[in-house]
C-alpha cells in the first residue's frame, strides 16, 4: 500500500517564499540567469504566487482574519493590475498568506534564502564566470559583484543585519555578532563605496548600543512617543522636504547628500500626483541625450513612492501596520524590534524597501500582531514578546 505524503502549509509557504526571494534578489537583479533573466523572472513569480496561494487554501481559518486578508488581498490585487507590476502583488501575497505561519520562520528563511542568494551571484561573479560590472563616481571604483547595480549587495547585507540581530536569542552571541558586523560592513562599504547603507547601519548601531542602555524594565513614556511617530513623522518631514528643498539652503544640502533623491520625488509628484490606488510609474535608467541632458529618473525614496506609485490607501495601510508595531515593541520593552524598526524608517528615506518582504519581513510581523492582539478565545495569539490568552499572560522567547 502506498504511503500518502501529507503536504505542510508551512514548508508550502517557505518554498514559495524561497522562488520569491530568488526572483527578486537573483533572478531579476543579477547576471546569473543570462539574458531571458527577466522572462525566468515572471515564469518562477507566478510559480511562486501559485504556491503561496495553495498553502493559504489548505489552512482554516477565524472569519474576522479571513475577511481581512480578502480585503487586504484585493486592495493588492487593484493596485497591482494598475501598476502592472507582478513583483508587488507577490510581496502583498506573501503578507496575506502568512497568517498561520510561524513568524520566526519566516524571517529565519529571508536570512538564510538572502546568504545563498549572495553566495550563488558573488561566487561566479569573482570566478568570472558572470560579469562584474564597475561603475566610477566621486573618484571611486565600485564593483556589483555580479548583481546589476552596486547598490544591491549593501542593500542585502543590511536586511541581512536587522534579521539575524533580532532572531539570536543570547545576549553573548548578540554582541559577538554586532562586533563581527562592524568589520563586514566596512568591507562591503570599501568595495561597493554604498555610504547610505553604511550610514544607515551605524545609525542602527548607535541606535541598538543607546536603547540597550536603558532601564528595560521602566516604561519610557518620551521613547514611546518618538516609536509612535517616528514612521508619519518620517514621511510628512521628507515629503515637505521633497516639495520645497529648493526653497532652503539646508534642505538642498541634505538633498546633495542623499543623491538628489528629493529632487526626483519632486519629479513624480510633478509628473504623476498622488491618487487612491496607485499608478504605474515608469523610471529611466542614466543615459545622456545628444544635448547633454541626463535622462536619469528613478524614486528611491520609500514613502513617497508608496504615496504615489502604491496610493493612499495602501499607503496609510502600511504606514498604520509600521506605525503599531513600533509603538507596541517600545511598549513592551522589545529593544532589539525597536532597533530593528527605526532602521527601517531611516533607511526609508533613501530606499524603497518598506513592501519588499522578500529582504525585509517586518510587514509581515506587523500584521500578524495586529491580528494575533484580538482576543476573542482562550487560545494563544502570537505576539513579538508574548502570547496572551484571557486567563492569563506568558512570556515567550522570539
Amino acid at each position: 500500500m502506498k504511503k500518502l505524503i501529507k503536504i505542510n502549509k508551512e514548508t508550502l509557504y517557505l518554498v514559495g517564499y524561497f522562488l520569491m526571494g530568488l526572483s527578486a534578489v537573483v533572478i531579476g537583479n543579477s547576471y546569473l540567469f543570462g539574458v531571458n533573466r527577466f522572462q525566468i523572472c515572471e515564469v518562477v513569480q507566478y510559480l511562486s504566487a501559485t504556491i503561496f496561494l495553495w498553502s493559504f487554501c489548505i489552512d482554516k481559518y477565524k472569519i474576522f482574519d479571513f475577511v481581512s486578508a480578502f480585503l487586504f488581498g484585493i486592495v493588492i490585487l487593484i493596485s497591482a493590475i494598475i501598476m502592472h507590476d507582478i513583483t508587488f502583488a507577490l510581496y502583498g501575497i506573501s503578507i496575506v498568506t502568512s497568517l498561520h505561519i510561524d513568524v520566526r520562520k519566516i524571517v529565519k528563511s529571508s536570512v538564510i534564502n538572502n546568504a545563498i542568494f549572495l553566495c550563488i551571484v558573488i561566487v561566479p561573479a569573482l570566478l568570472g564566470f558572470i560579469p562584474d560590472d564597475i561603475y566610477y563616481h566621486e573618484n571611486m571604483k565600485a564593483h556589483c559583484l555580479g548583481f546589476a547595480y552596486y547598490s544591491n549587495v549593501p542593500c542585502v547585507i543590511l536586511m541581512e543585519t536587522f534579521a539575524i540581530y533580532w532572531l539570536i536569542r543570547s545576549k553573548k552571541m548578540e554582541r559577538l555578532f554586532l562586533i563581527l558586523s562592524l568589520p563586514v560592513h566596512i568591507l562591503v562599504y570599501k568595495v561597493c563605496t554604498v555610504r547610505l547603507e553604511f550610514y544607515v547601519y551605524i545609525i542602527f548601531m548607535l541606535v541598538v548600543l543607546i536603547l540597550g542602555s536603558i532601564n528595560v524594565n521602566k516604561q519610557h513614556k518620551f521613547m514611546t512617543c518618538i516609536a509612535t511617530f517616528m514612521y508619519p513623522l518620517a514621511a510628512v518631514s521628507v515629503i515637505l522636504a521633497s516639495l520645497k528643498y529648493k526653497s532652503s539652503a539646508i534642505i538642498f544640502a541634505f538633498n546633495e547628500m542623499i543623491n538628489n533623491r528629493l529632487k526626483f520625488n519632486l519629479q513624480g509628484f510633478e509628473q504623476y500626483g498622488v491618487n487612491l490606488i496607485g499608478q504605474r510609474i515608469k523610471s529611466n535608467q542614466e543615459y545622456i541625450d545628444q544635448n547633454f541632458v541626463n535622462h536619469y529618473f528613478y524614486i528611491d525614496c520609500g514613502y513617497v513612492y508608496m504615496l504615489i506609485g502604491y496610493g493612499l490607501i495602501l499607503f496609510a495601510i502600511i504606514m498604520f501596520l509600521y506605525t503599531y508595531l513600533s509603538h507596541y515593541a517600545m511598549k513592551t520593552n522589545n529593544i532589539k524590534l525597536i532597533s530593528w524598526c527605526f532602521a527601517i524608517c531611516v533607511f526609508s528615506i533613501i530606499n524603497n524597501i518598506m513592501f519588499n518582504t522578500a529582504l525585509n519581513p517586518l510587514l509581515i510581523l506587523g500584521i500578524k500582531l495586529l491580528l494575533s492582539n484580538r482576543t476573542s478565545d482562550g487560545k494563544r495569539e502570537w505576539m513579538p514578546n508574548r502570547v496572551v490568552t484571557k486567563r492569563r499572560r506568558i512570556k515567550i522567547k522570539l
